[in-house]
């Protein structure tokens, strides 16, 4: 469900890089691939970041727990 708000958000986004690749193969223009670089970074990585985030926070927090636990 939100995997698919996610791609949902940043469709437009995919098909700006998608143009901007065109563009950039004919102009080589250094300002327009940092975009690109900067658009795929932010729909690639993000979501990415976001879950692993979580994951590694509720994997801390059982291990705080256990370690409450033991004392």
């Amino acid at each position: 469900m939100l995997y698919r708000k996610i791609l949902r958000l940043s469709e437009p986004i995919r098909q700006q890089v998608s143009v901007g690749n065109v563009s950039n193969l004919v102009f080589k223009d250094t300002l327009s691939i940092c975009g690109i670089h900067f658009h795929l970074a932010y729909c690639v990585m993000y979501p990415i970041l976001m879950v692993a985030g979580s994951v590694i926070l509720i994997r801390n927090i059982v291990i705080l727990i256990r370690n409450i636990g033991m004392i």
